[in-house]
């Protein structure tokens, strides 16, 4: 005689691999950024920073915004956007980019020495 699984149990183990999957994701999107980032006004780069080095980087092209590197940390300190969806997103993850639309400044992790995505452009 064969015996199936009940329903509950495959719930149990549909759940816990959900809960698997979303802890690799957390831990695989907590890792440093990159060797270093750029920060790009109008699409040109405007700074090349390393994210091991603590400061402030001013962009006041279209508006007024603070990118903060603070304890490997990257991140939108501030924003004069009505929105303030940049300052919001939080530190920069592997793979992601912060966006000030208003203002038009992007921040996002770059290979050294590569050629850049956003603008074709050697870093």
């Amino acid at each position: 005689m064969v015996k199936t699984m009940s329903a509950k149990k495959w719930a149990v183990i549909l759940a816990a691999a959900f809960v698997l999957a979303a802890l690799v994701t957390v831990f695989m999107s907590r890792t440093r950024p990159a060797d270093a980032v750029g920060i790009y006004s109008d699409g040109e780069l405007i700074y090349t920073i390393d994210p091991n080095v603590d400061g402030e980087y001013e962009v006041l092209d279209n508006g007024a915004n603070i990118v903060t590197v603070r304890d490997g940390r990257v991140y939108m300190s501030s924003a004069d956007c009505p929105d303030g969806v940049c300052v919001r997103h939080g530190a920069l993850r592997k793979n992601d980019a912060i966006v000030c639309v208003p203002n038009r400044v992007v921040v996002r992790a770059v290979k050294d020495g590569g050629v850049d995505g956003v603008t074709g452009k050697s870093s």
